[in-house]
């Protein structure tokens, strides 16, 4: 099961599942007994059907089959001022094409029992967080890793990955304080060779199979990505906290972060000099930065590149308000030690700084828009390779609906205008009576082979999906 990789997480996942089946059987003994808990539940059943638009290469999967099963459960005692939640999840996957690959999984999502007072609520278990105010923008949200699978293709909800955490809330007058402590290190889920959406996609598979010299073959073949122990094992050396405060003033709702957190995306580092010539060859493969690998005979710890996860301060703001009709929102981090590569592709760590504003609205003629504009800084910048010292990005959302509320088009796009990529997500969504729906829809990335949404210009694809709700 993916979400359950230690044995501590086993033992305390099953525990807690074991309190509610114990629940769930006290329910059902009398109406005594039902009335005393309260039991609260949804799921939902979706399958995603992709489809590319262009087969560019033989590597590249026809269809992709995304099927998920959620089941929601909530108990609520009244006696006793306890929430426990479990979530489950089935996942089947198939990725369809010379070689199929098909993946079952069945997951214990989240698995928390959260104690509740006036003044205060403490909840403990396996859980997601949501900080910030952005839409679909990551900055101040930085609790859960992400899963980048399918690289976004589902928004960052979707995309969020559940740890065992503690979460404390204290409830002041017209303030909240949040207190967030994650015992263990858990990162996020990339992909660096072997699939369509990986980082360097299916290069290692194009120079086995082309002509090339069996000594080339042999060095890229030897080129590894490694976890380092400290990061696979579940030690507390990797505690990680965080804490926001909140409030509202004048009508504005605000917060104060500070976190002491990873960089969960991982960025590789080189072991030896040689390590940045094999990662400018993996950014940016031409024939040239081939042959000045292969020209320098690289082995061992050369070939061998750590993910790498910085311990990031953070410390932000963010607030969130109405104007008239327009719905108004930012967030401002600093961050100190974030991961960056040299423009010889060595690892280097810089402060930066990231502020995001956000405005929407809805129209007399019910069109819904929302525009985010994001900055981000480097300090005592140098040439950083795909990274500006001033980087600018715009994100936009619009969505109309049409026959009374069941047919909705939407578009969802964003454009770095530093880098010149961009993505453009259109879709059209059926709802049938609020609980069977159906989705036609695509993903358009365009930009340049070292940027962002330009690495995958050649995978364009359509979608189909239809989703339950129970």
């Amino acid at each position: 099961m993916r979400y359950l990789a230690s044995d501590i997480f086993k033992k305390i996942s099953i525990y807690i599942l074991t309190v509610s089946l114990v629940i769930s059987g006290k329910i059902i003994e009398g109406e005594d007994r039902k009335e005393s808990i309260e039991w609260e539940k949804r799921g939902e059943v979706f399958m995603r059907v992709y489809q590319d638009t262009i087969e560019d290469s033989r590597y590249e999967t026809n269809q992709e089959i995304d099927s998920r099963f959620k089941w929601e459960n909530k108990f609520k005692f009244r006696s006793f001022p306890i929430i426990l939640g479990i979530n489950l999840e089935a996942r089947y996957q198939a990725l369809v094409g010379e070689d199929t690959e098909k993946d079952l999984d069945l997951l214990l999502k989240e698995a928390y029992l959260k104690f509740t007072e006036p003044s205060y609520s403490l909840k403990i278990g396996r859980q997601t967080v949501t900080w910030g105010k952005l839409d679909d923008i990551i900055v101040l949200d930085r609790v859960n890793p992400q899963e980048y699978k399918w690289f976004i293709l589902w928004d960052k909800q979707e995309r969020k990955i559940p740890v065992f955490m503690a979460k404390y809330d204290y409830y002041g007058n017209n303030y909240q304080i949040e207190t967030v402590i994650v015992p263990f290190f858990k990162p996020s889920y990339v992909r660096f060779f072997g699939s369509d959406w990986a980082v360097f996609g299916h290069l290692k598979e194009v120079i086995e199979d082309g002509s090339y010299s069996q000594s080339i073959k042999n060095i890229i073949k030897s080129i590894k990505v490694h976890e380092k122990d400290r990061f696979s094992e579940q030690v507390l050396e990797n505690m990680q906290g965080g804490i926001r405060v909140k409030g509202t003033f004048k009508g504005i709702d605000w917060s104060i972060y500070y976190m002491y957190f990873y960089n969960d995306t991982p960025t590789l580092r080189e072991r030896t000099s040689k390590g940045n010539t094999v990662k400018k060859f993996l950014y940016i493969p031409t024939n040239s930065n081939l042959s000045q690998l292969v020209a320098q005979n690289p082995s061992g710890d050369d070939l061998i590149l750590d993910r790498e996860y910085s311990r990031l301060h953070i410390i932000g703001v963010d607030f969130e308000t109405v104007a008239g009709n327009y719905g108004l929102r930012g967030e401002l981090g600093f961050f100190y030690n974030k991961p960056f590569l040299r423009e010889n592709f060595s690892y280097i760590e810089k402060n930066t700084l990231c502020a995001g504003i956000g405005i929407d609205h809805t129209t007399s003629g019910n069109l819904y828009w929302n525009l985010q504009f994001i900055e981000d800084i480097v300090f005592s910048y140098e040439n950083l390779f795909s990274q500006e010292e001033y980087s600018h990005q715009i994100t936009s959302t619009f969505s109309k609906d049409f026959l009374r509320g069941k047919l909705t088009f939407g578009v969802d796009s964003s454009y770095r205008i530093s880098y010149h990529d961009w993505m453009v997500n259109p879709n059209f969504t059926y709802n049938f009576n609020g609980r069977l729906s159906i989705l036609v829809g695509g993903f358009i990335f365009e930009g340049a082979s070292t940027t962002l949404f330009g690495r995958y210009a050649k995978k364009d694809v359509i979608y189909f999906q239809t989703t339950y709700k129970f």
